[in-house]
């Protein structure tokens, strides 16, 4: 049997039914009640002051630097001194000089972006550590990635074969720029079914570079096939091998017959130099207003035109200095 309750007097209960109807008792939050949940403090806004007081973020670089002609983007190329294979100790990048070599590509040539090579002998994972250490500390600093090809030609590689290559590397390092091609003296028709293939077995959005050929004439000749044009997002040459018909004129033209935005992504001229018909055909002529061009890839930038402390050689303060301000003759 349950006990019975204890009995409480009954002038006593009159009295406390009285007062419950008369002064009902306020409810009250949980939030003020539970120790769960302690009530929330109360706003107040930060001083204006705070914003200025934030630790500042470090440079980094921008494709809104003010350069001149029609530059949107600089490239320093370090692809062979990446690999190792461009001569000696010095004119390679470790993992003790890489940081102070791209703090130079960026402060002192006025890079916003890198060239790095995608190498046929190494399977997409296992590039060295030095390899990633590039690629992070450059996005790090706001670098855009331009890969491609680290020698010239097919690498005796038949197209769908190619192509798989180039899609496995894209897909895991994911390069802001992809230049499938580097010289690969193929047919149109070969370039077109690679190109094609490549892009669709993208996974990640990237901008394809082409057809990165020898020589500004010949860069002409084939991107006047627009169904090849049509699949390259920027049109590209190189003028090297010595080119002496890279002239502003050579340029120009190049760029009205792609009718899109127009790359030189291999220069590897001193500022000015002047071919036999005394025309210029050194970088000059590539950041020359008339020439269209709006992106440029210097070639060798380190060891050429940076050394392994970032500071700048004899050649790279000449093209610093005729990328932005006044430009030298």
């Amino acid at each position: 049997m349950k006990p019975h309750a204890a009995s409480v007097p009954l002038p006593l209960l009159a009295m406390m039914v009285l007062a419950a109807c008369t002064h009902p008792p306020q409810a009250k939050s949980r939030l003020a009640t539970t120790p769960d949940y302690p009530p929330l403090p109360a706003f107040e806004p930060p001083a204006e002051s705070a914003v200025a007081l934030m630790p500042a973020k470090p440079a980094a670089a921008s494709s809104a630097i003010p350069y001149n002609g029609h530059l949107e983007f600089v490239f320093g190329d370090i692809k062979r001194s990446l690999a190792g294979v461009q001569g000696g100790d010095d004119a390679k990048i470790t993992l003790e000089n890489y940081r102070a070599i791209i703090d130079g590509l960026i402060n002192n040539l006025h890079c916003n972006g890198l060239r790095i090579y995608i190498d046929p002998t190494i399977s997409t994972g296992n590039y060295p550590p030095v390899y990633r250490a590039v690629v992070d500390y450059a996005r790090a600093k706001g670098l855009k990635i331009y890969a491609n090809p680290l020698a010239t030609g097919r690498h005796n590689f038949d197209n769908a074969h190619y192509a798989a290559w180039i899609i496995s590397y894209v897909n895991e390092w994911k390069p802001d720029f992809l230049g499938p091609f580097n010289e690969a003296n193929m047919t149109n028709a070969d370039y077109k079914q690679i190109a094609a293939t490549v892009k669709s077995g993208l996974k990640v959005s990237v901008r394809v570079v082409g057809p990165d050929v020898r020589h500004v004439d010949n860069a002409t000749r084939v991107i006047a096939d627009e169904d090849l044009t049509v699949l390259f997002d920027i049109v590209s040459s190189h003028n090297a091998a010595l080119d002496e018909g890279a002239t502003t004129a050579a340029w120009a033209l190049l760029q009205k017959t792609a009718n899109k935005p127009t790359w030189a992504t291999e220069d590897p001229r001193d500022w000015s130099v002047m071919n036999p018909d005394d025309k210029q055909i050194g970088t000059k002529a590539i950041v020359d207003p008339a020439s269209g061009i709006s992106g440029l890839v210097i070639y060798l930038a380190f060891p050429h035109c940076v050394d392994s402390t970032g500071a700048l050689t004899e050649k790279g303060r000449e093209i610093a200095n005729g990328l932005i301000g006044p430009p030298p003759p």
